[in-house]
């Protein structure tokens, strides 16, 4: 018998933040390279969310909205409010592991006591 294995990569996550009482919820945050950050806009003011070393300037985002963006370089990173420049959250993203292409393996099983 001929027992077929396939080995998957993991897939990106989305991880959310809290833009909520002129704070980002949580303030730190550890998620892997190619995941994703949603920024929901639970506050009663807009809020926008930007980073120099990570590389995004996401627009002005009203009450009640949310907006992404996917974290590919590895580091920490500081992602400020360009409107309430006391808001602050920090992101360490970790390299991701190493692609690994589906590769096809053979296991050969016999049932105990059966002859092959």
């Amino acid at each position: 018998m001929s027992l077929s294995m396939w080995v998957s990569v993991a897939a990106a996550e989305d991880q959310a933040i809290v833009q909520k009482d002129k704070a980002f919820l949580p303030g730190n945050i550890t998620l892997t390279a190619g995941d994703r950050l949603v920024f929901q806009n639970d506050d009663g003011v807009a809020h926008n969310a930007f980073s120099s070393t990570a590389g995004f300037n996401l627009q002005i985002q009203p009450p009640g909205t949310s907006q992404s963006v996917t974290l590919e370089k590895v580091g920490t990173h500081e992602i400020r409010c360009a409107i309430h420049p006391k808001m602050m959250l920090t992101v360490t993203v970790l390299p991701a592991p190493a692609p690994v292409s589906p590769a096809k393996k053979n296991v050969s099983a016999s049932p105990s006591g059966v002859p092959k």
